[in-house]
């Protein structure tokens, strides 16, 4: 099965505790038609007990960051290595063949007290570039095509 999109990944923190995980990524369409990005859900998984859990978008390349991309905070309970996944969706935008949507950001909790990150599925420590990255899972309509889900 052709490979449609390639997800990066870039994380330079080098300490397994912080205020916010940074879930900063590029999306890359290495397919040959446009990838509408209101088809796309990107997934980061982590571990944390804490119930109130703020989204906030920094940067979009392809749109307003403001309304064009939106986030929200699920349950899991089937993996050890994650409790919880964040969930990125698009109210609009698309990728041409061959180019790239770029999406920053972080998840806060609401008091700021530090998540620990140690066990985290999708957590990468201290890389200083955008790299390709199989811990953070990328669905079209619903279908994994990037990515490892935690088992």
């Amino acid at each position: 099965s052709h490979m449609i999109l390639k997800l990066k990944h870039y994380n330079e923190q080098q300490s397994l505790y912080s205020k916010a995980i940074r879930w900063d990524f590029v999306i890359e369409n290495t397919g040959n038609s446009y990838i509408d990005l209101r088809n796309v859900k990107v997934r980061y998984y982590f571990k944390d007990d804490y119930k109130n859990i703020n989204f906030a978008v920094y940067f979009y390349s392809l749109g307003d960051e403001k309304n064009d991309v939106k986030g929200k905070v699920y349950n899991i309970r089937q993996s050890d290595s994650s409790h919880k996944y964040l969930e990125v969706t698009f109210e609009k935008g698309s990728i041409p063949p061959g180019d790239a949507a770029w999406v920053f950001g972080a998840i806060t909790r609401d008091d700021w007290t530090e998540f620990n990150q140690e066990d985290d599925w999708s957590f990468l420590q201290g890389n200083s570039t955008f790299s390709y990255w199989d811990k953070m899972t990328v669905y079209i309509s619903d279908k994994l095509v990037w990515g490892i889900e935690p088992y």
